[in-house]
């Protein structure tokens, strides 16, 4: 089985499941209990896509499009910007939270 991708994206996209991980550990008052369950349903199949044969940018990309235009709209509840980090992964650039 083979990845149509890189080493250095599969490395950039784990660091985004790190940037996820990072931003879900802090997601502990109650009220953001849905969001946070949001977060980890947009990130629970990367690890699996990761080495997917039929990989598309879209099955990670759509999920945290979704994730951001819901929970990005009030400035209290923005978080890291994982659609710009999944286009730096894409492009080969270093992933910043």
């Amino acid at each position: 089985m083979t990845s149509p991708l890189t080493d250095q994206q599969r490395r950039g996209l784990c660091q985004v499941l790190y940037w996820a991980f990072i931003e879900l550990r802090g997601m502990r008052m109650p009220e953001q209990a849905e969001q946070s369950s949001q977060l980890a349903y947009a990130m629970h199949n990367l690890p699996i896509l990761i080495y997917a044969e039929d990989f598309a940018w879209e099955k990670v990309e759509g999920p945290l499009r979704y994730y951001q235009a819901t929970y990005y709209q009030r400035t209290s509840s923005q978080g890291y910007d994982y659609v710009r980090m999944i286009e730096q992964v894409r492009t080969g650039q270093q992933v910043s939270g």
